[in-house]
């Protein structure tokens, strides 16, 4: 039997290693970039789904 074990965080669709946010969610998107430089860093098996959430949410 083969049990995979993998860490998909909820990122609610942004990739925040590539967006460019106004300060509301740039803010965000810096701590969910921590968190996956810490997951990275510890080796962790991961994938992130980047599905391009509406960016209008922070601008209103």
């Amino acid at each position: 039997m083969f049990i995979s074990q993998r860490f998909f965080p909820s990122e609610f669709g942004n990739d925040v290693d590539r967006v460019h946010a106004v300060e509301l969610a740039r803010t965000s998107f810096a701590t969910k970039a921590k968190i996956r430089r810490a997951v990275e860093a510890e080796r962790i098996p991961y994938t992130y789904v980047a599905s391009n959430f509406f960016a209008g949410l922070y601008l209103s």
